[in-house]
């Protein structure tokens, strides 16, 4: 991954980064920086959409798995800048927040 200077705004603080893989389920189009949940398949979608409402880590770059289910690096832990943050319209900023906390996962505001 080509580290751009958005990317280096997005990324927050001194907590430790830490990338995971994850499946991302059939059918997601996904933004860079999108909020995912995860379901009870282990795949994951847009944070808040009917059923991925668990928090579970952020899309680096733009997904799509429109074609099939695709395994990617997503980001688990670290602190991010919020206003770069995508998620789904149901979920309020300050519930995301909360949830993505208690994941390592911290959402700061600048």
């Amino acid at each position: 991954m080509n580290f751009t200077t958005e990317f280096k705004s997005f990324m927050r603080g001194n907590f430790p980064a830490k990338t995971v893989s994850a499946t991302i389920a059939s059918g997601q189009d996904l933004e860079a920086y999108t909020a995912l949940g995860i379901n009870s398949s282990n795949e994951c979608g847009i944070y808040g959409s009917t059923g991925f409402e668990t928090a579970y880590g952020v899309t680096l770059e733009a997904i799509d798995a429109t074609g099939g289910s695709k395994e990617v690096e997503i980001l688990k832990t670290g602190a991010v800048d919020v206003s770069y943050i995508v998620k789904d319209d149901s979920v309020t900023e300050k519930t995301m927040v909360v949830d993505f906390n208690k994941q390592s996962l911290f959402m700061e505001t600048v």
